[in-house]
């Protein structure tokens, strides 16, 4: 539900469009003064303002311009319309420039219902800009079904659980080792959900300190600290409507999950020095690689956080558990990376199957992925074959019995190679070979220097 404020002197017009807004389900206030406005703004986020021009308030007669000039100083995000009953161009072309939304001549072709209309037509484009600039800054938000491949019963059954979640609101957990293909499930999720036409916002939890990820999970108010020079949106109110991935959920701080946990009970939280709560509608999908339940007996997590997010747990198993998968996702890898790698392969050879199924696979379908990319370089034929292969995959139980700097210098030997033969087939051009490597250039130099290649 949107908010909107509006500041007019009159209030019989005030009363009059704020009965409007409300039978379109807005969230209204109202107030007659420009100050009133000001002081109402310091405490709680508006989606829309419209104002007069033309009301009592700092600014004398031009009390609305200078509103809007304060409310876009410290809440850009706030769409303004502005309202006057003077045919004033000058003020509407500074309106514009100051970054107003609309501007209104409050003429006789002025009416109440065709100020709601431009209230709900700009509502609608600031949705539309905040989803494209979620997706600008989020390239993994599109979901692409062909990327889950299995054949396993494993994975089947992992499959129907997603389709089932999908169709709820429900919270997720999704549980597995790294490399497992937790992201993909979460997409899966919320792309067949209802929710599948708003953003799917994901957070690393891991990655930022306790302050940073606070503020940018719930956003933060003007002066909440130092560098926050004006009101900025969190991620949970970026995915309204949506949904919200928080990855490695076990690596949140102590008073994020105090947080988190409020927002999973009330869908309400409080941006980062502010006292105002902000209602969001957003499902939560949370992932780690660790064992929750058991994190949860710890002082390290909350117990109650967990039982808020473990409503529907899902686990996905390691790719050593589901060997079945190997030969689809090795296929699958080997289309989607020949044409980088320039290579007319048609795919594994039964013996280097054999090999690829034989392998413990620690690292999950992301160590399959890079072990299938760097084999392409190395293939000379249509089939990739053993030789192909990195050592410790080549070698299999052979590999445990090798010393570190045994296993260490096989595959050094093997890399040697393939930047040998990538220099070959580019005639040289290191460039071109890095990018046949899929490397950058400065590091095929460094590694050149390190095999001897160059002096």
């Amino acid at each position: 539900m949107a908010s909107v404020l509006i500041a007019e002197d009159q209030e019989g017009l005030r009363k009059v469009v704020r009965e409007y807004l409300l039978r379109e389900s807005f969230e209204v206030e109202d107030v007659g003064s420009a100050d009133e406005a000001l002081a109402l703004l310091a405490n709680r986020h508006f989606d829309l303002l419209v104002t007069d021009v033309r009301m009592p308030g700092t600014g004398g007669d031009r009390a609305g311009l200078e509103l809007l000039k304060r409310v876009k100083a410290t809440d850009p995000d706030t769409i303004v319309i502005l309202m006057t009953a003077y045919k004033d161009v000058d003020v509407a072309v500074e309106a514009m420039k100051v970054g107003a939304f609309d501007f209104m001549t409050k003429g006789e072709d002025f009416s109440a219902p065709a100020l709601v209309a431009r209230v709900k037509k700009a509502i609608e484009g600031a949705q539309m800009l905040k989803d494209n600039r979620i997706l600008r800054t989020n390239l993994s938000l599109h979901y692409d079904p062909s990327r889950i491949i299995w054949r396993s019963p494993k994975m089947a059954e992992v499959m129907e659980l997603v389709k089932k979640v999908a169709a709820t609101n429900s919270t997720v957990l999704i549980e597995g080792d790294s490399g497992t293909g937790k992201e993909l499930v979460a997409h899966a999720i919320h792309a067949q959900s209802e929710r599948a036409t708003r953003p799917l916002v994901k957070v690393h939890c891991g990655m930022l300190s306790e302050g940073v990820l606070e503020s940018e999970l719930f956003g933060h108010e003007k002066g909440s600290f130092t560098g926050a020079h004006a009101r900025k949106q969190g991620r949970f109110e970026l995915a309204d409507g949506g949904s919200i991935f928080l990855d490695e959920i076990a690596d949140t701080p102590p008073l994020v999950q105090m947080k988190l946990l409020r927002v999973l009970q009330e869908r309400e939280f409080e941006r980062v020095g502010g006292t105002v709560a902000v209602r969001v509608d957003v499902r939560v999908i949370a992932a780690t690689k660790y064992a929750l339940k058991e994190l949860a007996k710890t002082p390290k997590f909350r117990e109650d956080l967990y039982f808020r997010l473990n409503v529907v747990n899902i686990r996905i198993p390691n790719l050593r558990e589901r060997k079945e998968d190997v030969p689809v996702l090795a296929q699958y890898f080997v289309e989607r990376y020949r044409a980088d790698a320039r290579r007319d392969v048609r795919g594994m050879s039964p013996a280097a199957l054999d090999l690829l199924q034989q392998y413990p696979w620690p690292g999950n379908v992301r160590e399959l992925e890079n072990v299938v990319q760097r084999s392409l370089v190395l293939s000379d034929g249509e089939w990739i074959e053993p030789r192909d292969l990195p050592a410790d995959v080549r070698l299999g139980d052979e590999a445990l019995s090798l010393s570190g700097a045994e296993l260490a210098k096989s595959r050094e030997e093997q890399e040697r190679a393939a930047i040998v033969e990538a220099l070959t087939l580019e005639r040289g051009n290191r460039s071109r070979a890095a990018a046949r490597l899929n490397l950058n250039r400065t590091t095929l130099l460094y590694k050149m220097k390190k095999y001897g290649l160059i002096g």
